[in-house]
């Protein structure tokens, strides 16, 4: 069995957001679930995901 943080996954399955949003939080709750990315990884790519719905808002 893969582990994971349970942390951080936890944390992302608990947030509410809209769905712009929830599209990029499935993905990073993917990556750390199904590709076994580090959590670094994921993070860096959510924030940078999350800034381009900012920039493009």
């Amino acid at each position: 069995m893969v582990k994971y943080s349970s942390s951080l996954l936890s944390t992302l399955e608990q947030i509410e957001v809209n769905t712009t949003e929830q599209v990029y939080i499935d993905k990073a709750i993917y990556q750390l679930k199904n590709e076994t990315q580090s959590e670094k990884v994921v993070v860096k790519n959510l924030v940078r995901d999350l800034k381009l719905i900012i920039i493009c808002s």
